[in-house]
């Protein structure tokens, strides 16, 4: 159920391991407890966010894409997408992030965002283009559904665009997210970038890099420095990992006393991948092909069922 307060809400969901898990929307903080002496479990009932790939088109043709899109991809059909959504609403799910390729190039993009918040899931996306924030009508629009967008960057000016269109714009820095995938950028362009995201006063998250698709052929620039030289920042910007930085850098990670309660290390327990393109469910966007659950549509049944393997 929604809760209103004066300026956040909180959506409470009892699991049916007997916990209970609250959501914020507006952060997309969540918190797992429990009211008796049964110990919160480590793997939810039911997804609480789901990853889905709407189009494996995109023109920026990165030589490290471990989705493989290209200028030439396709797009998933709406009516799958829009089957995931309702789906994933009535098993109360509390986040679908869009993706892909280039999400925003979708030409239902809008109408999957719309769909999504009507349908009580809060909508989020990644992506790589910015010309939607200068669009009047598609910035408002976006802005007021999602609870929050990345933005994946290269170098500090990256940095510097996005924060200059959300101070333009008046948009709530909360709504936007840096992400920078490690493996891409050499130590002085991270630190370029945190230094910025610092200034801006800009969340981050670092993702770890993934040898699928096109990153199978990458050169992969050594990160191993990354948590040093991150807590060597003044001024440091909130940062955040993903799960394959949390499962590669643990030892690093508990050594600077985050508490590992705090994380997880393994993909699939509380979130997984859909890929509306090519049609498959998975633990996560770049997990081995031998973890796929190949689908012909997303029904609720068939959503949970693939879940519940890993």
């Amino acid at each position: 159920s929604w809760r209103d307060t004066e300026d956040w809400k909180i959506w409470a969901r009892k699991d049916a391991g007997g916990w209970w898990s609250l959501f914020r929307p507006d952060t997309g903080n969540k918190i797992r407890f429990s009211l008796t002496d049964k110990p919160v479990i480590d793997k939810s009932s039911v997804p609480e966010l789901v990853d889905c790939c709407i189009t494996k088109i995109c023109h920026k043709n990165c030589d490290y894409c471990y989705m493989g899109a290209t200028s030439t991809g396709k797009h998933a059909e709406t009516t799958d997408v829009d089957h995931l959504i309702y789906n994933l609403s009535q098993m109360q799910t509390f986040e679908i992030t869009f993706g892909g390729g280039e999400p925003t190039l979708h030409p239902k993009f809008l109408h999957f965002l719309d769909y999504a918040r009507y349908s009580e899931l809060v909508p989020n996306f990644t992506t790589r283009n910015l010309s939607w924030m200068r669009n009047e009508v598609e910035r408002s629009e976006i802005i007021e559904k999602i609870g929050a967008f990345a933005y994946s960057v290269d170098d500090s000016d990256d940095v510097d665009d996005l924060a200059a269109l959300l101070n333009t714009y008046k948009i709530n820095k909360r709504k936007a997210v840096i992400q920078v995938v490690l493996g891409t950028v050499h130590k002085e362009q991270y630190m370029r970038i945190m230094k910025a995201a610092g200034h801006h006063n800009l969340q981050v998250t670092l993702l770890g890099f993934k040898k699928t698709g096109r990153g199978k052929n990458f050169g992969v620039i050594p990160y191993n420095w990354w948590l040093t030289d991150y807590l060597a920042i003044s001024g440091k910007p909130t940062l955040s990992v993903d799960t394959c930085i949390a499962s590669e850098c643990k030892e690093q990670i508990l050594a600077a006393d985050v508490p590992e309660w705090l994380f997880t290390t393994e993909e699939g327990k509380f979130s997984m991948f859909a890929d509306a393109v090519d049609m498959h469910i998975a633990p996560s966007s770049y997990c081995d092909e031998s973890e796929y659950v190949k689908v012909k549509d997303f029904d609720e049944e068939t959503v949970l069922d693939a879940y519940r393997k890993w």
